[in-house]
């Protein structure tokens, strides 16, 4: 189940972090395979299983780069983003009991850029994964 959940999260953060220009962003199959590997849940197999699952059920779409054609970006559904808005929304609900709801009106207002954003951040994945000179 672990490896479920960070194949999902991780299919969703590679998207947020996703710029055109560096392919290192993409978010492939190669790179979502290599961003789960960190975890050190599954094997690259068993992540082909999950993905397959995902595309499946409709939460995962595969497409053609626009930039270049031989490379399959995988991109999530709108479906899956609202199934990712619950999961943001059931974490942050109890902060905001804690804390004070001003602190947290955009995750539970639902609010797709602060989604966005917090996804392109959350696991440190492209920093991870960037070169020292990079860093």
């Amino acid at each position: 189940m672990a490896a479920r959940i960070v194949v999902f999260a991780v299919a969703i953060c590679l998207e947020a972090g996703h710029r055109e220009e560096d392919r290192a962003t993409w978010p492939t199959v190669g790179n979502l395979k290599a961003a789960s590997a960190m975890f050190g849940l599954t094997s690259p197999r068993r992540i082909d299983h999950i993905l397959g699952r995902l595309v499946q059920i409709g939460y995962l779409e595969s497409r053609p780069s626009p930039v270049d054609g031989r490379v399959r970006l995988l991109r999530p559904t709108d479906r899956m983003l609202d199934h990712d808005q619950n999961w943001l929304t059931a974490h942050y609900a109890p902060l905001a009991c804690l804390f004070g709801e001003a602190d947290y009106r955009l995750p539970l207002a639902r609010n797709r850029q602060f989604q966005q954003v917090q996804r392109g951040i959350a696991t440190g994945i492209a920093s991870s994964r960037s070169t020292p000179a990079s860093r």
